[in-house]
């Protein structure tokens, strides 16, 4: 994986600004309208075998993702950042079979699997920063999910803000190419 380029960093960084300032009562909206067209973007896929993310109170679908998520799904599967660069998987059963991760970042303990498990599942829930229209997602730049993501024919949903799909977002042949982008709008098929 090619080190970002300084458009890439300075870019992650206004948007993570951006996310930093919004107005705690719009995110709060934004985040409800998100999981709601969530929850119906999962049942109309029938997606019942997921893996998604531990949001930050930053994120899209904030600190309430994985609640709402386990409450809806039958299987739930979160990243475990391994020391390689690389994501491993564990199964979500409540709060309390999460640890502290690498990163300050909950992560389930183990036992854990490969990024090979998603294969099997029904869909998968993606973070980004950035999206660009054509599909192609920015994250925060170490590549965890363009690895884990390479060569998975599950379908990938992006959470995004809708101000973040931009065409100005810069994007590598590397960047993972999404299948839908969800935002606070509804889905958007790429």
């Amino acid at each position: 994986m090619a080190t970002p380029t300084p458009d890439k960093k300075s870019f992650r960084t206004q948007l993570l600004a951006h996310r930093r300032n919004r107005n705690t009562h719009t995110k709060k909206r934004l985040d409800e309208q998100i999981i709601t067209h969530l929850r119906d973007h999962l049942r109309l896929h029938n997606a019942q075998r997921i893996a998604a993310y531990v949001a930050d109170e930053t994120e899209p679908g904030g600190i309430n993702l994985v609640p709402e998520l386990a409450a809806i799904v039958d299987t739930l599967w979160l990243p475990v950042s391994k020391n390689d660069g690389v994501l491993h998987w564990g199964h979500y059963k409540n709060t309390e079979s999460l640890t502290i991760g690498r990163y300050g970042i909950p992560e389930p303990v183990p036992p854990h699997s490969d990024s090979s498990i998603l294969h099997t599942l029904d869909m998968i829930i993606v973070p980004g920063l950035a999206a660009h229209p054509n599909g192609q997602h920015m994250g925060k730049g170490a590549g965890y999910y363009d690895r884990a993501l390479a060569g998975v024919s599950t379908a990938t949903t992006l959470l995004i803000y809708h101000d973040e799909i931009r065409a100005d977002v810069p994007t590598e042949a590397h960047d993972v190419t999404m299948t839908f982008f969800l935002d606070e709008y509804g889905t958007i098929r790429v």
